[in-house]
């Protein structure tokens, strides 16, 4: 297991921790976090991570009456979770600012600060929704020479972490950070083994360039190859269930897929509006695999129906997508039909002003020759068929992984376009292919071909929603902004159910 010595029993790393604290080893000292997870009216998540065994608490109070001092339950530090905890603040107040700190086996950790939290209001039947900011961005690679490919360091402008975080730490409004994949980068040995794997996400923890932006405002993530497992990784990655293992380690999302579905896909709401993370590898197949010709002959049909083995493959129940079978044995999928039909009945009970589904990979840039949904046509056209016959108003895509920041709009005939941010690199290299510099798919001045993170601002009175996008600089110098009406994300008239 990451970060643990095979046999070590929970009953042994427990009474070791007791014995930490009891003064029997130097106390344990944060060496990660801590990060603001996910975040409501009346809780809040924080994970932390330390370098030794002890215990774990956070001390809390509201800004305003430090007198209301109160303690969440201690959580045991142990080797068998790599020495982090998730701790969870209840019983807050809505709408209310409050202050918190580490303590390590009762003593206020090491070299931190009082850090800042604010509940959301409870607005449902009680007032309007609040204008609030999601910060955004993919790509970040912190440079570690020693184990980094021979030559110029791949990654650079970490100050770029600094800017977010100052940013949304003077923003009078709720804000969020959303990570959308790629978030560290594993290099080849650390794929080499489950225990490397862990070590590299402990490093970029630790890292000092990210501590401000993870304590500045609630962090969410979903995964993309980097941080999947190799480039290009597909669903046959050796070490998957670790990789999903550690996500759930040292991210504070409110979820980790379904009891009888695994991978890191989730939801939350902000206000009124609901966001979708999407996991784009767990499903997935190699995005160069050979399509089966659609072309029906009598014969395949006949031994689909005769050999079929379960319901999925059985002439009457086969299922089909874009038109064409998925013939015996072919299954080229991005996010998987059980993944999908979660996210369509997920999109017809929400009842948000905007719909935000966000993927590590591409999904409507056709011009993209790389990693994307355009290379699975079939699962891709047959969503948006659906998405289209469901009438869904106020459905928009929030994308990483191309090392570019464009704004993509997909043109419909019989509905309102469907809009794309890619938002790409933080830290990692950055660059546009030729070949694409001319998409005609591209909103006109969205092409950002250097290091960078974007801002969607949600503003306005309930019948007057707009979102405004921005894209910012390193240092947080605004690069291009536009805004979209929750009007012209809504179905035309005539379309309308």
């Amino acid at each position: 297991m990451p970060g643990g010595r095979p046999g070590t029993c929970p009953a042994a790393l427990l009474a070791l921790s007791l014995w930490a604290v009891a003064g029997g080893a130097p106390a344990a000292q944060l060496s990660g976090g801590p990060m603001l997870g996910h975040v409501t009216g009346r809780t809040a998540g924080i994970w932390l991570q330390a370098d030794g065994p002890g215990q774990a608490q956070i001390e809390y109070w509201p800004e305003q009456d430090a007198a209301q001092r109160r303690l969440s339950a201690p959580r045991p530090l142990t080797e068998v979770e790599d020495f982090s905890a998730r701790i969870e603040l209840t019983g807050l107040a809505p709408d209310t600012r409050y202050r918190y700190a580490v303590l390590l086996d009762g003593q206020r950790a090491s070299g931190t600060e009082a850090f800042p939290l604010r509940t959301l209001p409870a607005w449902k039947w009680r007032g309007q929704p609040a204008d609030f900011t999601v910060y955004m961005g993919s790509c970040a690679y912190l440079n570690d020479p020693d184990w980094d490919r021979p030559g110029k360091p791949y990654g650079a402008g970490e100050e770029i972490f600094g800017a977010i975080a100052r940013s949304a730490a003077h923003q009078p409004q709720p804000s969020l950070m959303l990570w959308l994949g790629d978030n560290l980068y594993f290099r080849e040995t650390d794929l080499e083994s489950p225990w490397a794997m862990n070590a590299r996400y402990r490093m970029i923890r630790a890292h000092p360039a990210l501590g401000p932006l993870l304590s500045a405002a609630p962090n969410y993530a979903l995964w993309d190859d980097h941080d999947y497992g190799p480039n290009n990784g597909n669903r046959a990655f050796e070490f998957k269930d670790t990789s999903a293992r550690l996500f759930r380690r040292y991210w504070a999302n409110p979820g980790y897929g379904l009891e009888d579905l695994p991978g890191v896909f989730t939801r939350f709401s902000l206000f009124d509006v609901e966001f979708f993370l999407l996991d784009d590898r767990t499903y997935r197949a190699s995005d160069t695999t050979v399509e089966p010709d659609n072309e029906i002959s009598w014969w395949q049909e006949f031994k689909n129906w005769a050999i079929g083995s379960n319901q999925w493959t059985r002439l009457l129940g086969r299922r089909y997508m874009g038109g064409g079978p998925l013939w015996l044995g072919e299954n080229k999928t991005l996010f998987g039909p059980a993944q999908l039909d979660w996210l369509k009945q997920a999109l017809i009970g929400s009842t948000a002003t905007f719909k935000v589904v966000a993927s590590g990979s591409q999904l409507f840039n056709d011009a993209n020759r790389f990693e994307g949904w355009q290379n699975f046509k079939g699962e891709r056209e047959a969503f948006v068929e659906w998405l289209e016959r469901q009438k869904i108003d106020g459905v928009l895509f929030l994308s990483g992984d191309r090392h570019h920041t464009e704004l993509i709009k997909r043109e419909r005939k019989k509905a309102y376009p469907l809009y794309e941010l890619t938002c790409s690199p933080l830290s990692a290299g950055a660059g546009v292919p030729d070949a694409e510099r001319d998409n005609a798919q591209r909103v006109e001045g969205t092409l950002v071909g250097q290091r960078n993170f974007c801002s969607l601002e949600v503003s306005g009175p309930p019948d007057g929603r707009q979102l405004t996008f921005r894209s910012h600089d390193s240092q947080g110098r605004l690069l291009w902004e536009r805004q979209l009406s929750a009007r012209e994300l809504s179905m035309p008239e005539g379309e309308k159910p």
